[in-house]
């Protein structure tokens, strides 16, 4: 294992009231000329082990460039900031650069042999290899994330976000992740059929300019439609 690791041992401490954001994205249209998203931001304001508070905005966006995909993911975590702004405590879902608070991913780039060595620690702790950290936040757990800490945010403090956040990561659902993650990831979620309502409304909206928009659209999106498809082999 790397030696220039460090490892910090974490206890479990209950949570302060603490809002924890997502968002969540859909294309409803692609063409040459004019594309348009749906984006949908979930707070959830929880303290202890209890919801506080939740909200969902949803928002419709006009995308400009060549990949409009790309655009509505960077609106969506612009979004994404915006709503943690006004709470004092803030834990975000996969946010790449958060503002206040951290950042939790799901993810890492953690090379396997040591991921397994990592795994094999029955214990809390975080662990810190150059300027990356990882955090296990359940002895029995089979996960370690990645903590990305705002850029003002001091060691000790993160470590006290980590330790709340271990009193709330025993859900036997996802042992090791914190469970106010899991419920405001299921509040920002897209659903196909959502997002077929909400194209249904934008067809409404163009009316018989609509036909060649959406023409335009299939064509943009045929290898997606090959992709979806299963043959006999």
């Amino acid at each position: 294992m790397n030696e220039l690791m460090q490892f910090f041992p974490l206890e479990e401490k209950p949570l302060q009231e603490t809002c924890f954001v997502d968002g969540g994205s859909a294309l409803l249209f692609q063409t040459t000329n004019e594309s348009k998203g749906l984006v949908r931001i979930a707070t959830l304001l929880f303290a202890g082990k209890k919801r506080v508070k939740q909200t969902i905005v949803e928002s419709e966006v006009d995308l400009q460039g060549t990949n409009p995909e790309e655009v509505l993911g960077k609106l969506r975590e612009e979004k994404e900031k915006t709503a943690g702004k006004d709470f004092e405590r803030v834990v975000y879902d996969g946010l790449s650069n958060p503002p206040k608070g951290i950042s939790l991913c799901k993810t890492t780039q953690q090379h396997s042999n040591e991921l397994s060595l990592l795994l094999a620690k029955k214990e809390r702790f975080l662990c810190k290899d150059q300027h990356t950290y990882f955090v296990k936040l359940h002895p029995a757990s089979s996960f370690i994330f990645k903590v990305i800490p705002a850029s003002n945010l001091g060691e000790q403090d993160m470590v006290s976000y980590l330790e709340e956040l271990a009193s709330v990561s025993g859900d036997p659902a996802f042992i090791g992740y914190p469970y106010p993650l899991i419920a405001v990831d299921q509040l920002a979620r897209i659903s196909n059929v959502r997002r077929a309502q909400e194209r249904l409304n934008v067809a409404a909206k163009k009316g018989a300019a609509w036909n060649a928009l959406a023409k335009e659209d299939a064509h943009a999106h045929v290898h997606e439609i090959l992709d979806s498809l299963e043959f006999e082999k």
